[in-house]
């Protein structure tokens, strides 16, 4: 596989290919945990050919997600119960070709409201829970919490991002209004016009 040909087989890190609702931020980056940062590739052979790269250049390890190999889970029963918000992967957004990368993460993990509601539910389904604070309780009752890293992760700064992006585009949209022959060159020529 050539060098240009296997770099435009990599769609990116996980965080940055997910669209995440800001009130379930913390949540959906701590159920992916590090996978977060896994690479997403079209298929196994680009995988294998940016790990060579990788080796080649002394670059570290990564983990890949080839399209073509990651299987879906089977889906499980919704629960509906006090507390419950739904399965992570049903609270994200994504490209559909990507879809099988947010189900294989995240249709296993419960997001639920808060730690009392996901110790009682814990009780009677065996699933990994996750709180909208962060706080985790484990298949076989392990229990993980306190305070969340204050760091910007790949999900917040997209948010940023974007939220930065509009303000860019409401700016300078204020600027050409005020001129009606302006308005449509500006539309036509502005990258931030369809946020």
């Amino acid at each position: 596989m050539s060098k240009a040909s296997w770099r435009d087989k990599v769609y990116g890190a996980v965080g940055e290919l997910l669209t995440v609702p800001a009130k379930y931020s913390t949540a959906i980056e701590v159920a992916l945990g590090g996978s977060v940062q896994n690479i997403v590739t079209e298929d196994e052979e680009t995988a294998k050919a940016a790990i060579e790269f990788l080796k080649r250049e002394k670059l570290g390890r990564v983990t890949f997600l080839p399209l073509n190999r990651i299987s879906n889970y089977a889906k499980l029963r919704d629960i509906e119960e006090s507390g419950v918000i739904g399965f992570a992967n049903n609270l994200i957004q994504t490209d559909l070709k990507l879809s099988k990368i947010a189900d294989f993460l995240l249709s296993r993990t419960l997001i639920v409201d808060n730690i009392d509601n996901a110790l009682r539910i814990s009780r009677r389904h065996n699933i990994k829970i996750v709180t909208l604070e962060g706080d985790v309780v484990n298949v076989g009752g392990s229990l993980t919490g306190g305070s969340v890293y204050n760091g910007k992760s790949t999900i917040i700064l997209k948010q940023e991002l974007k939220h930065l992006e509009a303000n860019i585009y409401a700016t300078s949209y204020k600027k050409y209004e005020k001129n009606p022959e302006n308005i449509s060159i500006f539309l036509a020529t502005n990258p931030y016009s369809e946020i």
